[in-house]
């Protein structure tokens, strides 16, 4: 399976109304030059029963213009807006996840039941 994919994401919050004096001590924006608004949506999954999030998982489907990005993240807990967390992705034909993508992670076993695929 090769080395397991990681997200690493840091969560500030602050009152935007103290966005000018961050900008006036130095702190600017990180990564890609500013730009517009982009208008996302995504769809979450899962069993009735929670079988996913009860494992630390979870499975969403982002749709981003015309393309669809499935998601699989497994929680590894959190502390003060830290998250380090094993993440999958897949760009997918439509707005429903592709379970058969899952085969190539440490999870495969779980979707590989029917009777989960159909509670989804």
């Amino acid at each position: 399976m090769g080395e397991t994919p990681r997200e690493i994401e840091l969560k500030l919050a602050f009152d935007p109304a103290q966005a000018r004096a961050l900008r006036d001590r130095g702190i600017r924006r990180l990564g890609a030059e500013p730009g517009g608004a982009t208008h996302l949506a995504a769809t979450y999954f899962d069993t009735g029963s929670q079988a996913l999030r009860k494992r630390g998982l979870s499975l969403r489907v982002r749709r981003e213009g015309n393309r669809h990005i499935q998601t699989l993240k497994a929680e590894d807990g959190a502390g003060a807006g830290l998250f380090d967390r094993a993440e999958w992705e897949w760009e997918v034909a439509g707005s429903s996840p592709d379970l058969d993508r899952l085969a190539d992670t440490p999870f495969a076993k779980l979707v590989h039941g029917q009777r989960l695929r159909d509670e989804l």
